[in-house]
Formats: structure tokens, C-alpha cells, sequence
């Protein structure tokens, strides 16, 4: 029996409906991880990983060495690769070989094309993930022990940027029949005007998702977040945690479908030119067309992405100074500048900082806007208190606050000893020493 794995129990649900519908589940079952296998803890001197959940490790134990192959189907950016890794360790105890594959959407389709594009884990990947997590618990750790608490690399930078950086703000224009939204660092609208352009829309990644429900719908990210992973993982949209602007030639189905749904005919030329198959994932579409009606923001700003980057709406995307296209909306709202909200803002942040990553950045603006912001006013005196921190204990941190540069986007070495994948933690202890030495 081949055994899949995925992150939740609920894809675990999806996927072995799809196994039964494509009449495989002879071959293959499913069972779930319940998101990472290991962790280190917060203030554990030895830095070593140990099972998150022991009844969990113990299930995966046995699932694994009953099975004749492991396919870990976990999500298609560096934390579900780093689960896979965890996964392979197991599998290396019972000698059984592993594989990685990668889903575009929870349905019959989706898990055939995964199930026909099995690769080995991406090492690089892994080596990325571990050492972020590795170094932001060393940092996080040092700050215990120098008695000023946990923080993290993510925090230090985002206070620093804030500090130097001017006041975010949504413009609002008047164009036709239509109102353009525009994300702004300037303090008046005829300026934010002066920069406005208009951009060709292309297929929606996640963080014009983010960025454009929050504005239209003024909702927090997070919550933006969470939706995009349940309707993914209720098979109504394709995976939402991807950076492309391009879909998969594969993602032809679901849009043409979807577009019928709302008695629209595709350009099938228009569709190839938006398409890209040698990529990491696909943009986000629709997966299930029924789901146009259920009035979902996310889904229905995913739609009008979709027709817009078809020229099947009048809507367009236009950008600024700052931030992502912003889609265009029908609904006529005074023209003026009003200061964006806090969550946006350290969006805008890490993603200036070489910070953002889809899956983890919306509980980043979460809980950094906690910290930094008071009632949606900044909180200079906690922003002073993180860079008094970085220039004391992390000074090298500010050359890369300087540059707008990710310590850990330099190339990071894995080694491979034969059956036995391993991952060094000397690149986080390398950075680390790097970042707490003076300049």
C-alpha cells in the first residue's frame, strides 16, 4: 500500500474521496501529520527538535512502516517541504522511500497530476526553513537570557522599517464609472495621483489576494489568510499560498468552467499567454464554479482577477508608490487618502524587507500589529524599544535593515550522506554569530 500524507485531517477527508473516485484507493490511503512532526522549543538550551505530539509521532511510526511507500503531499512552499523532510527522517527507520508531490487543488484531478509529478524533497528548501527557524530561536532564546524576553529577526526589522519608513496610506480616485484604489506613501492625494499608473492584470497570486480584500472588504489579513486555506481545503479554490502570476496550463478546465458558470466564453489564446508550466505552482483559481455564488470576498476578488486578466471586465488593476495592483471596483466612493490599516502596513513591510512568504506572513502582521500598534496609531515608544535592541545585542541586523535584504536569503549548504538526509544547523549558527557581531 502506497501511503500519502497530508497536513490536516480534513485534506485527508478530500483526498481519500478523490482516491475513491479515480478507483485507486486499492493502491493508495491517506492519513494526516497534524502540520509539523518536530519543533524546538523556546528557551531549550540543546537546540534540538523533538516530536511536537508523541501520539501523533507514534501514529506516523506505524502508518509509515505498514506502508511499501510514502508520498508526502504537503503544501507546496518551504514549510510543507520541511514537514516532508521530517517525514523522511521516519521513513529512513523503516526503510521506506519517500517522494514529494505537490498539489494544485484538492480534487480527482488535482491528486492524479500531483500523483503523476513526484519529485525528491528540495533540499535547499529545507535548508532554508531550518535555519530560519533555528536562528529566529537562538534570537529569541538570546533575548531571555539578556532578560528583555523572546523576539525575533522578524521583529527587529519590521519596527526599524516602520520607524524610517512614512505613513502607508489607501488613495481613492474617481475614473468614468469606476473608483481606483492605490496604495500610497504620499501625504496628498494630487501627488499619490501623479504616480498612479495602470498595469495589465495578470492571474492573482496570494498576496494580491491579501492585499485586495483587505482594502475592498477591510478585512484583517490573517482572517483573509485562514479563509484561502479552507476553501482550498474544501476544494473550492486552488491552493492559496503561491507568489506566481501565471496558472497552469492544467488550470484551463477550471477557469473555462468557471467563466461558463457566469455565461462568459475564455480566449483560449488570452489563457495560454497567462499560463507557465516550469514553475513552482500555479495562481489561484476556482476550482469548484459553484463556488461563484456563496459570497466569499476571497473568491469572488479570485473571479474578477480572473475575468479582468481575460479582458472580460471593464475592471482594471492600477498601481502607485507602494504596495500591488489594486482592482478597480463598480462601486463610486469619494475620492480622498486615508491611512491604511496596521495589518497592511507590515504586509507591506516584510514584503519591502525580503520577509514576506505567503504562509507565514498574516500571522506575522497579526501579532506585529499588536505589538506595534495602539487603537491603529503607532506605538513609537515600542518601535524605539526594538531598535535599541537590534543596535545593542543584533548590530549587524541593521546593515540588513539598511539594504531591505532577508539574512538568511544567501545560499544555504545541505549535506547528503547516503540513505540519510541532514540538515547542519552551521548556518544558523554562523548567522547568528554574524548578526551579534559589532559592526
Amino acid at each position: 500500500m502506497n501511503l500519502i500524507l497530508v497536513e490536516s485531517s480534513l485534506k485527508s477527508k478530500q483526498v481519500n474521496l478523490a482516491l475513491g473516485a479515480l478507483g485507486i484507493q486499492e493502491e493508495f490511503t491517506c492519513g494526516f501529520t497534524m502540520g509539523r512532526v518536530f519543533d524546538f522549543k523556546v528557551g531549550d538550551p540543546s537546540l534540538k527538535w523533538s516530536p511536537r505530539n508523541s501520539d501523533v509521532y507514534q501514529y506516523l511510526s506505524t502508518q509509515i512502516q505498514r506502508s511499501d511507500n510514502v508520498i508526502a503531499m504537503t503544501d507546496a512552499d518551504e514549510q510543507g517541504e520541511y514537514i516532508a523532510y521530517q517525514l523522511q527522517t521516519i521513513a529512513n527507520q523503516y526503510g521506506r522511500s519517500l517522494v514529494k508531490a505537490d498539489l494544485s487543488e484538492l480534487s480527482p484531478l488535482g491528486i492524479k497530476t500531483a500523483l503523476s509529478k513526484v519529485r525528491p524533497i528540495n533540499l535547499d528548501v529545507v535548508a532554508q526553513a531550518h535555519t530560519e527557524r533555528l536562528l529566529n530561536l537562538k534570537v529569541a532564546n538570546y533575548g531571555i537570557n539578556q532578560g528583555i524576553g523572546p523576539t525575533s529577526i522578524h521583529k527587529l526589522m519590521v519596527a526599524s522599517h516602520l520607524m524610517d519608513t512614512p505613513t502607508l496610506n489607501v488613495a481613492t480616485f474617481l475614473d468614468d464609472e469606476s473608483s481606483v484604489k492605490a496604495l500610497t506613501y504620499n501625504t496628498s492625494l494630487k501627488s499619490a495621483e501623479s504616480e498612479l499608473v495602470e498595469v495589465p492584470t495578470k492571474p492573482p497570486s496570494t498576496l494580491n489576494i491579501y492585499q485586495n480584500v483587505a482594502i475592498h472588504y477591510d478585512t484583517p489579513v490573517c482572517d483573509i489568510a485562514n479563509n484561502l486555506q479552507d476553501l482550498y481545503q474544501s476544494g473550492k479554490l486552488s491552493y492559496g499560498r503561491v507568489t506566481e502570476n501565471y496558472w497552469y496550463p492544467s488550470a484551463e478546465n477550471s477557469v473555462e468552467d468557471t467563466l461558463s458558470e457566469l455565461c462568459v466564453a475564455i480566449d483560449m489564446e488570452r489563457f495560454a499567454a497567462l499560463t507557465e508550466r516550469n514553475q513552482a505552482h500555479s495562481a489561484i483559481y476556482v476550482v469548484d464554479h459553484r463556488s461563484v455564488y456563496s459570497k466569499h470576498s476571497e473568491i469572488e476578488m479570485v473571479t474578477e482577477f480572473t475575468k479582468s486578466a481575460l479582458g472580460l471586465s471593464d475592471k482594471k488593476t492600477y498601481l502607485a508608490d507602494a504596495g500591488g495592483p489594486i482592482l478597480s471596483t463598480e462601486e463610486l466612493v469619494q475620492p480622498g487618502l486615508k491611512r491604511s490599516s496596521p495589518d497592511i502596513q507590515i504586509l507591506q513591510s516584510l514584503n519591502e524587507l525580503g520577509l514576506y512568504k505567503p504562509s507565514t506572513s498574516p500571522t506575522l502582521c497579526s501579532s506585529l500589529s499588536s505589538a506595534f500598534y495602539i487603537n491603529s496609531q503607532l506605538n513609537k515608544e515600542a518601535l524605539k524599544f526594538q531598535f535599541s535592541i537590534t543596535k545593542r545585542l543584533f548590530p549587524s541586523l541593521l546593515e540588513h535593515i539598511e539594504m531591505r535584504q532577508n539574512p538568511i536569503t544567501q545560499q544555504v549548504n545541505h549535506k547528503v550522506d547516503g540513505t540519510e538526509l541532514t540538515i547542519t544547523n552551521n548556518m544558523a549558527n554562523t548567522l547568528f554569530d554574524n548578526l551579534t557581531m559589532s559592526r
